[in-house]
């Protein structure tokens, strides 16, 4: 998670993205993606 803790099965809030990674010469994607959690109290600081 972006915040380093343990995302509890009752946070609703949270979300997972995928990002996907581009190649750098081509531009184009490489079917190799990041992942990223965060959890509901990041996301209420955000708004």
């Amino acid at each position: 998670s972006a915040s380093n803790r343990i995302i509890g099965a009752k946070d609703h809030a949270s979300i997972q993205i995928n990002i996907s990674e581009v190649d750098k010469v081509t531009g184009r994607v490489n079917g190799q993606f990041k992942t990223y959690a965060i959890c509901g109290p990041i996301r209420r600081m955000v708004s």
